[in-house]
């Protein structure tokens, strides 16, 4: 079983699709992935202001997931891709947008294999989707 310790530093692979992309950020916020990433002599007063507020809870994934820039803007402290997060059964790395890869619910994440060991454990609706899949 692979732990979070145990994660290739800024490299996300699919363990399903083998997809694989350079992450800048691996967590729930994935706002503050640059304030987070300095020292707090290196901000200014208004960042650490920003840390100490409120207004940081706006985005709060569901779970943690592998992200990365988005390769398409300019504004890249705001803008963003998720990749993928860890199985909640096995925590082998999976994409979070490919419907072959995995599959989230109820406030986890599930790679397919996992979701066919343990297809009774889900609703009926979900059951059909997972057996779409295979």
């Amino acid at each position: 079983m692979m732990m979070e310790s145990d994660i290739v530093k800024n490299l996300f692979k699919c363990s399903k699709c083998s997809l694989s992309a350079k992450y800048t950020y691996y967590g729930n916020r994935p706002l503050d992935r640059y304030l987070l990433s300095k020292q707090n002599d290196e901000l200014t007063n208004e960042q650490l202001n920003y840390l100490n507020s409120k207004r940081r809870e706006n985005i709060i994934l569901l779970e943690k997931s592998f992200v990365c820039d988005d390769p398409f803007t300019q504004l890249k402290s705001t803008n963003y891709l998720i990749l993928g997060s860890l199985c909640s059964q096995c925590s082998k790395m999976v994409c979070s947008n490919s419907s072959e890869c995995s599959l989230f619910y109820y406030k986890k994440r599930f790679c397919i294999d996992c979701a066919r060991v343990n297809i009774e454990e889900f609703p009926s609706e979900i059951q059909q989707e997972i057996l779409k899949k295979s």
